[in-house]
């Protein structure tokens, strides 16, 4: 089992290295859902944010990519966890993932490596 995170702020990908030292960091929905395509394992957990820089406007990189794919390929992943200020689009993203039976939720930014 591995844990991924998609997720472009380098605070925010700090905080998840404390708590993850072994996690699979990527910044880009693209590099993401190519690795995860190539390497991914039953069980694993992945950590997904919604609002990612943005490349180009053909490519506009954001974890709503990386749900696409998802419900396309249904993988057997653990839990999928989205992160992103955007309120309205993380509860779509899970919502469509929870279509799809993945065990999705939204993961608060506010408490995220606190104690």
């Amino acid at each position: 089992m591995a844990i991924w995170l998609l997720e472009d702020n380098d605070e925010r990908i700090k905080t998840f290295v404390d708590l993850f030292p072994d996690i699979i960091i990527h910044k880009t929905s693209k590099s993401f859902i190519k690795d995860l395509k190539a390497n991914n394992k039953p069980g694993d957990i992945l950590y997904l944010d919604h609002d990612l820089g943005k490349t180009t406007p053909e490519d506009p990189n954001c974890g709503m990519d990386v749900v696409r794919f998802l419900e396309e390929k249904h993988l057997p992943l653990g839990h999928i966890f989205v992160h992103s200020f955007n309120s309205y689009a993380s509860r779509v993203m899970v919502a469509r993932l929870r279509s799809c039976r993945y065990s999705s939720f939204l993961q608060s930014l506010d408490n995220l490596g606190k104690k």
